[in-house]
């Protein structure tokens, strides 16, 4: 099963922002320094007219108390979330007043959620978290797609919560887990049968075993058992994830 015990063994990913390696972006590097943006020269107020004193004064101008850093397009606020498959779960929280947060989830289990600021203008985000970068936004409906300076792109459809996993996951797992199963990095087959059967392959071994399911929670006995090992289940399309008590997780691809 080196599936499913690389799940617990995972080695420790760094705590930084880790959108460079997902969009190559160089300003997004953890050990950069990135240069801030110069902002715009405010634009130069004429000198105030003579009054003659005979006239009333003019009512002062109400300025406006928006600053540019807090510009938000509210079809943007709220969760995005994005999986990359055998990685880390990555979750874009932007809130209505110009605050974000970046919550990484990765599949040792470690969690990061890193705060930093943002303004959304035409298609341009800004993004300040331990330094500013710049990204090209484009939203379709209950998808963000979020394009590098060098052209890489990323997806995010929205959610409710961190926690939500979004429309285009299922909710009938006791049917859509039947299905063979492939985890790409330990070369591991899981291989679940309608009758509640199920085996696993990997390096040239076999084993078999049962399973039950209650709702999302799969619970997996395999013949060399004494006790069946338990898991929260999720299946997004041809992706099965599994995660251990300890929100360690191993993705199988159909």
């Amino acid at each position: 099963m080196s599936g499913l015990r690389k799940m617990l063994l995972a080695p420790h990913i760094s705590g930084c922002v880790l959108l460079l390696g997902i969009l190559a972006l160089s300003a997004l590097a953890c050990t950069a320094s990135a240069t801030p943006t110069t902002a715009p020269a405010a634009p130069t107020q004429p000198p105030p007219p003579t009054v003659d004193e005979a006239a009333p004064a003019a009512p002062p101008e109400v300025q406006s108390e928006t600053a540019p850093e807090t510009i938000v397009d509210m079809n943007i606020v709220g969760f995005w979330r994005t999986k990359i498959v055998t990685k880390q779960v990555i979750i874009f929280e932007f809130q209505e007043g110009g605050q974000t947060i970046w919550h990484y989830r990765y599949n040792n289990g470690q969690k990061n959620d890193n705060p930093g600021r943002y303004s959304l203008v035409g298609d341009r985000l800004t993004v300040d978290i331990d330094g500013p970068q710049e990204l090209t936004v484009k939203i379709e409906g209950d998808t963000l797609i979020l394009t590098g300076s060098d052209g890489n792109i990323l997806t995010f459809q929205k959610v409710a919560s961190p926690d939500d996993l979004g429309s285009t996951a299922s909710t009938n797992f006791s049917q859509d887990i039947v299905n063979r199963w492939q985890d790409t990095i330990a070369q591991e087959w899981l291989d679940f049968k309608a009758d509640g059967t199920v085996s696993i392959t990997s390096s040239g071994s076999s084993t078999s075993g049962t399973y039950t399911l209650a709702t999302n929670y799969l619970d997996m006995k395999l013949d060399n058992q004494t006790s069946p090992s338990s898991f929260r289940v999720e299946i997004d399309g041809n992706i099965l994830t599994l995660y251990a008590e300890d929100g360690s997780f191993v993705d199988y691809v159909k």
